[in-house]
């Protein structure tokens, strides 16, 4: 009974990346099951479309989603108007259309990776019609269909199956930055009467900082959910500012304790 226990502990404990697990397994499966069902050329892209939309929470699913879709349209009107408008007879001339389709694509996408799936696109609609002797217009479409079966399917699954919100997900993940600055203040106290150096503080800090980044970015889900009207969670900007503070003065009170406290201060705070 105690093993037990803890093994549902520790599954309940992981609830969320349960959640998602289960999410991907049923997005991917019933992904295929559609493609296949309206006979697309290649199911392999639904699927993995389904994977790539189906995220942690529903605002990053509806961002995966509405990247991955522009830039497959965008990638599939330039692929396919490359390959339309200028022929080709040889592999010389392919392999001048494939530069000609990657080099802007891949300059836009450094510029804007949520763009990044149009260079992609564009070199499957060059290339697979000289695999399955499919004209371009062809190919563009269809990519375009697999995309979309998979974009739709992986978002309503986002909505329906075991669905997380990132609301529900900051209040966590702000709890276990609380701990972490909680922690970090012990040790710099700490310091006050023996000093500590540079990298001892920085070992302190770093925690907290990536742990910021990733409160930040649920916090951005969150909003696109609520813009979305899909959450009706309170507004997570004074959250994240007041959490945002309590790390600026982490970092100050780190600042002030590279230097111990002269012995005469230390001595009227020993009690305190």
């Amino acid at each position: 009974m105690a093993f037990s226990g803890k093994v549902f502990e520790r599954i309940r404990s992981r609830r969320t990346q349960l959640g998602l697990a289960i999410r991907v397994t049923v997005a991917a499966t019933a992904a295929y099951a559609i493609a296949t069902a309206l006979h697309l050329l290649l199911p392999l892209w639904a699927v993995l479309t389904s994977l790539i939309v189906t995220q942690m929470s529903v605002g990053r699913s509806l961002k995966a989603t509405r990247d991955y879709v522009l830039g497959t349209i965008g990638g599939a009107i330039y692929g396919g108007a490359i390959a339309i408008l200028i022929p080709y007879s040889s592999e010389v001339g392919l392999l001048g259309l494939l530069v000609l389709s990657v080099a802007p694509l891949a300059f836009i996408a450094a510029i804007n990776p949520s763009l990044s799936a149009a260079t992609v696109t564009a070199v499957i609609v060059l290339l697979v019609p000289t695999m399955h002797h499919s004209d371009p217009m062809t190919s563009a479409i269809d990519r375009v269909s697999e995309v979309g079966v998979g974009a739709v399917t992986g978002l309503l699954v986002s909505f329906v199956v075991l669905p997380s919100r990132a609301v529900r997900q900051i209040r966590a993940v702000a709890a276990q930055l609380l701990e972490l600055i909680a922690d970090a203040f012990t040790e710099l106290l700490a310091g006050l009467t023996r000093g500590r150096d540079n990298d001892a503080l920085h070992r302190i800090q770093d925690g907290i900082g990536t742990a910021m980044v990733g409160m930040n970015a649920i916090g951005a889900e969150a909003e696109r959910e609520r813009a979305a009207r899909l959450s009706s969670g309170p507004d997570t900007g004074p959250l994240l500012r007041t959490v945002l503070r309590l790390r600026h003065d982490v970092v100050m009170i780190g600042r002030a304790t590279v230097v111990p406290l002269p012995v005469e201060v230390q001595m009227r705070l020993a009690a305190p």
